[in-house]
């Protein structure tokens, strides 16, 4: 019995040892490994973490995690390991394939991981948050890199991307402060928005032979385009915010969705003539003075957010998308007869808009196109239109009343959304499709329908108050 005492404290000292030194634990029970189907859905080592748990320098012991090779594992699933601040090293065993959807995602403590040759493919925000991560090798063999996949890796400085790759996801090296170096592979031909955004890499980056431009460091005061560009990719000059020129060679065809955005010093651009397609909102919060029309007076794709009231030229057969966002001070507008679409988002933003004019040769009129137009007081649709498209009136609280022309078959989602102030909504027989949360806080709202129709039978599931059109 007295034997007990001392093996109690034999007992508490070696606790107290292993509690004072921070030994690292290597993971190599099958059982802290949930497998199903091939695919790795979760690691049951340690425990996750809750999101608002995680502050920095918060770290757990650091552990070590080897992924045995006998499990038959070809994927590691959806955030496998998310949110295990305490990992500090993985090693990915030969035969895994795919890497899914933040499987990695807000490991903090995460300083390495070893990748196999057998990986094709890593997707959305797979590292995403891993503010440890000091480098990374990616094998050749793999062809894609998903949305956010690095995104806020603050501790990456040099990426070098083998040859197989072919396409990198927006936001991919997002917010990856300390990154200024990257090698790309000859065999990449597409890089999503913002991939590089808040990175410092010091070069330009151009793939597809040169052909398109992807990035631009965001310190520079002036830019000349090689004149083997055809495509500014989207958001190319993203938060160039010293930028005051840039030269646009012959050579470009096509500017992508929110190209420009940020360039705040830039007072004056010439589009070249061969540019026939402008994306959604390319010059979005830039200084640019004066309107852009491009396809020989055709498209109308961009207005000063300053101004107070614009002639829509008679030319024009399209309004592009956003060409109207944030003009915050336009109170009416006129759209003339030749206009035949109205793209995306065109008028979002201008909340001093109280009437607008819509000709009856419009056949097509975008998602969020007069979003937050919160003083738009009545409108009258083109009676050709099929579709009132998704989130196309969110938030236009001064509309009262609308009548959707015969031929529309499709309500969007969010299509009236907020629209506080409606009171009626005059629905066709031919609206065959309503979409979720179409009329999502219209609380004043009636419905005004034929009895027995379809805008009838969604009033009755949605508990909204519906009349009859008939007379």
């Amino acid at each position: 019995m007295k034997l007990l005492p001392k093996i109690l404290s034999i007992f508490t000292i070696t606790i107290a040892l292993i509690i004072g030194f921070k030994s690292t634990v290597f993971a190599i029970a099958p059982s802290d490994f949930v497998v199903e189907n091939g695919i790795l859905t979760r690691y049951a080592g340690v425990e996750p973490v809750e999101s608002g748990d995680i502050s920095e320098p918060y770290i757990e012991p650091n552990r070590v995690v080897n992924i045995p090779d006998n499990l038959g594992i070809t994927t590691i699933g959806p955030m496998a390991f998310s949110y295990r601040p305490g990992i500090s090293s993985v090693v990915i065993p030969n035969g895994v394939t795919s890497i899914d959807e933040g499987a990695f995602s807000n490991c903090t403590g995460l300083t390495e991981v070893a990748i196999p040759v057998t990986v094709r493919s890593i997707g959305k925000y797979a590292f995403s948050s891993c503010s440890n991560l000091m480098s990374i090798n990616i094998p050749d063999g793999v062809t894609s890199i998903g949305e956010g996949a690095f995104s806020n890796c603050n501790r990456l400085t040099t990426i070098t991307l083998p040859e197989s790759i072919s396409s990198i996801g927006s936001y991919a090296f997002n917010e990856c402060s300390n990154l200024t170096t990257i090698t790309l592979g000859s065999g990449l031909t597409s890089i999503g928005e913002k991939a590089f955004a808040g990175s410092n890499i010091s070069s330009s980056v151009i793939i597809n032979g040169g052909k398109i431009l992807c990035y631009v460091p965001p310190g520079l005061y002036s830019y000349s385009i090689p004149d083997t560009v055809t495509t500014i990719n989207n958001s190319a000059f993203f938060d160039c915010s010293n930028l005051t020129s840039v030269n646009i060679p012959d050579s470009v065809t096509e500017i992508g969705d929110n190209a420009f955005e940020g360039c705040i010093q830039l007072k004056s651009i010439t589009i070249p003539n061969g540019v026939t397609k402008i994306g959604n909102r390319p010059f979005y919060n830039t200084g640019l003075t004066s309107p852009i029309i491009i396809n020989q007076n055709k498209v109308l794709c961009y207005v000063p957010v300053t101004s107070t009231d614009y002639a829509i030229p008679d030319t024009i057969t399209e309004i592009n998308a956003g060409a109207f966002t944030n003009c915050r001070n336009l109170q009416t507008i006129t759209i003339p007869g030749s206009v035949t679409k109205i793209g995306d988002d065109a008028f979002s933003g201008c909340t001093n808009l109280t009437s607008i004019h819509l000709n009856d040769a419009i056949k097509t009129i975008g998602r969020g196109a007069f979003d937050q137009c919160a003083k738009l007081t009545d409108i009258a649709l083109p009676p050709n239109i099929t579709a009132i498209n998704e989130s196309m009136f969110h938030s236009c609280k001064s509309l009262t009343s609308v009548t959707i022309p015969d031929g529309v078959t499709l309500i969007g989602d969010t299509a009236f959304y907020n629209c506080t102030g409606l009171l009626s909504i005059t629905l066709p027989n031919s609206v065959t499709s309503i979409g979720r949360m179409a009329f999502e806080q219209c609380d004043m709202l009636t419905i005004i329908c034929t009895s027995g129709s379809y805008a009838e039978h969604y009033a009755i599931q949605k508990a909204i108050p519906f009349a009859s059109d008939e007379k």
